[in-house]
This record gives structure tokens, C-alpha cells and sequence, in this order.
């Protein structure tokens, strides 16, 4: 009887992984524990940025000077040394999953091209980490040129499928896969007594109408555009808490936040005397109870890839408001009955629509019910279980 193949072996290339904030980051860690979990040898190769002490076996950190002042540097130095590993620890992988646009991405491929290995990059950021972002950067016709020398690119949203095809890559190396998260960790209060005992806990008011915003405070996340249309909803009479999560320092690893622009976010808070019902809390390590907790959930992102956030939300049983924009295609997010979509950047608008969910619970519970709906088919291990296929695909040509 002849043995069973073995299970190819995946490289991690990226270089924040946690504890550094990011959605990206936490994806890889979670999607490694399942693969290690189903018999699969893994290992990662990242930065140092925001590194506390290790939390995970088989994480190689490659030393990336300059944190988050000069976090360019950090990225050179990444895209520098990390071949370096790449190559010592040649006979351990068999595939190299990255992430991204990043100068290490291209090097990934021209390692793997030396070494006979397999390469998988992820696109996160719409127009950016796909072809049509690459071609319109410096040197973009060549940068592409050895981007698609890649064997396989995973996209998170339709948007990207479409750039992929734009550019004229080969559909059988472009694979869709919807994100996923873990349903078990993220689900609706059992009970408005547990929601209340919950934000008694977490400091948030025990009555009224809470929305929740999850992000670094940063301007792609728009959260400028939420503060106006936060003050406009107060001005107009409206009444509830905005609860800022996520980091609002410069100092937060990862987090990309410019100190100038959360100064001005907030004295513009305080200059429409909208201040006092908004809370930032900094980076949390609870966010599954923060979204208990709340009654609604807002990201009014300029654009993005797809939001982990946002599904976490979802599963959590709350209506969102998002801009209807074509980086959440394929994910079947349906105005008005899971949440809002609205026309973009339109902030006077978006204060309606907050006027409407925080007065009335029964449209708020109703859409957060269709959005815990859609969200647990969205789950992590499905979502595992079409990478799985796309290593073994790999391995097998």
C-alpha cells in the first residue's frame, strides 16, 4: 500500500503579524492554526514591529528598524532580509503564502523562482495590492511583469476579480475566496440585561443607542466622514454614544495613525459639541464583547479590501452602515435589509440613517437579525477549507 502524499508545507511571508494590529495579520494567524490543527506544517516569517513576546512556535522575526516614525525603513529592511530567510530555510516550505504589494512580495517571487517553490499572494487593499493599483505606480509595467510571475492570486472581493481580468491575467490562477471569521467568537447578547451588564463593564452607557466603529483612526477609514455625520445626528436631536475602537496613537504598531489627524478629529468633536458622547478607547483586546455591547456598526471607509471588522460585526447580530462601494462586491450585502448602503461620502444622509436605527429598536434588531444570517456562512473554516484546496491544487501541478 503506498503512503499518502504529504501535506505541502506554507511559508508565511508578511510583515505584520501579532500581536501588530491588523485585520490581515489576524487572518493569517487564525487560518495557520486551523491548517496546523488539520496536520499541516507551517511557519512565519515577519517583522518585529509591536512584538511583545512571542505567541505563537515557528515565527521567524526579521529585524525592522525604524517603528512606526519611519516605518518606510522598517519596510526596506524587511523587503531586504527576509529572502535571506527565505533561503535558509529553503528545505522547510514548499509554498510561500504573502500578502499584499510590498517589496518583500516581489522578492518572495523571485526566491521562490530560484528555490522550485510555489508562490500564493493575497490581494488585501483594493487598487493597490492588484494589478491595476500596481500599474499605475513608478515602474508599474515592470513591477506587474513579475507580480503576475506568481502561481496563484487569492482575491477577497469581486472588485479585484475584475482587476485581476482587466489586466488580463489567466482566470485559472485567480481564485475568489470570501473572507471568513470565527462565528463562535463573535454572536449577539444573550439578553438586554447581559447587554447592559456588558457595557456597565466596559464603561459605555447602560441605556441608550450605541454605535460601534472598529478601526485604526486614520483618514482611508473615513472616520472623519463619521465624526461629521455623528455631529450633524447630535445637532439634529439625535441622541446615543459613538464608540471609537481601535488605535489613536502613532505609537500603535501597525496602526498607521497620524497624531495631527486624530488631534483635529477630535477638537472638531468638541467644536460641534459632539465630544462628550463619543469614546475613543485605544486598541482593546475584547472586541467580540465591544460589539455585544453595541446596537449598530460603522465603517466609513474611503475604500478598503474587504473588513474582517465588518463581517464581525455581522455575525454579532448588528445593522451596519457602510458607502456603497464596489469593494464589498460578492458578499451579497443587501440595502436596507442587513444594514445600510449609502451613496458615498454622503454625511448628511449617513446622520439620517442614524437618526432611523437609534429610533427604532425594532429595525435595528430586525436587520442586525439578517446580518447575523448572512454572516454565518462566513465562517473561518470554510473559508480554510478553500485554501487547503488551493495548496493541494499547487502541489499537485
Amino acid at each position: 500500500m503506498s503512503a499518502a502524499p504529504r501535506l505541502p508545507r506554507i511559508l508565511f511571508l508578511t510583515q505584520l503579524y501579532p500581536p501588530v494590529f491588523g485585520g490581515g495579520a489576524r487572518f493569517l494567524s487564525n487560518l495557520r492554526r486551523i491548517l496546523t490543527r488539520q496536520g499541516f506544517e507551517t511557519e512565519v516569517v515577519t517583522g518585529n514591529r509591536g512584538i511583545a513576546s512571542e505567541l505563537e512556535p515557528n515565527v521567524s522575526r526579521v529585524p525592522t528598524p525604524g517603528g512606526e516614525r519611519f516605518a518606510r525603513l522598517g519596510a526596506y529592511s524587511y523587503a531586504l532580509l527576509s529572502p535571506a530567510l527565505l533561503l535558509a530555510h529553503a528545505r522547510r516550505y514548499d509554498i510561500i503564502h504573502t500578502l499584499g504589494n510590498a517589496h518583500s512580495v516581489y522578492f518572495s517571487i523571485l526566491a521562490a523562482r530560484l528555490l522550485g517553490k510555489r508562490v500564493v499572494i493575497g490581494s488585501v487593499q483594493n487598487r493597490d495590492d492588484d494589478p491595476g493599483g500596481i500599474l499605475q505606480e513608478r515602474f508599474g509595467r515592470l513591477k506587474n511583469w513579475l507580480f503576475s510571475r506568481a502561481d496563484r492570486f487569492i482575491c477577497c472581493n469581486s472588485y479585484q476579480v475584475g482587476a485581476y481580468a482587466d489586466a488580463g491575467y489567466p482566470a485559472e490562477k485567480v481564485r475568489f475566496i470570501l473572507n471568513g471569521i470565527d462565528t463562535s467568537r463573535f454572536f449577539p447578547s444573550d439578553s438586554p440585561q447581559a447587554k447592559a451588564a456588558l457595557r456597565k463593564k466596559l464603561g459605555l452607557p447602560t441605556q441608550g443607542f450605541v454605535l460601534l466603529s472598529i478601526g485604526a483612526i486614520i483618514h482611508r477609514k473615513g472616520m472623519d466622514l463619521l465624526a461629521e455625520a455623528w455631529s450633524r445626528f447630535r445637532a439634529e436631536g439625535g441622541r446615543g454614544t459613538l464608540a471609537l475602537v481601535g488605535p489613536q496613537s502613532s505609537q500603535d504598531p501597525g496602526s498607521g495613525v497620524d497624531d495631527s489627524f486624530v488631534r483635529d478629529l477630535k477638537e472638531s468633536l468638541a467644536r460641534n459639541r459632539a465630544d462628550e458622547s463619543v469614546i475613543f478607547t485605544g486598541k482593546v483586546d475584547n472586541v467580540p464583547e465591544y460589539l455585544r455591547a453595541a446596537d449598530a456598526f460603522a465603517l466609513m471607509s474611503r475604500g478598503e479590501g474587504f473588513p474582517f471588522a465588518l463581517l464581525e460585526a455581522m455575525s454579532s447580530g448588528l445593522p451596519f452602515l457602510i458607502w456603497d462601494l464596489p469593494d464589498y462586491g460578492g458578499y451579497a450585502l443587501t440595502d436596507p435589509v442587513h444594514g445600510f448602503l449609502l451613496p458615498p461620502f454622503d454625511t448628511q444622509l449617513l446622520a439620517r440613517k442614524l437618526a432611523t436605527l437609534a429610533g427604532s429598536a425594532e429595525t435595528t434588531l430586525r436587520m442586525g437579525a439578517e446580518a447575523r444570517r448572512l454572516a454565518s456562512g462566513l465562517d473561518i473554516e470554510r473559508c480554510a477549507a478553500e485554501h487547503i484546496k488551493l495548496y493541494l491544487e499547487l502541489v499537485a501541478t
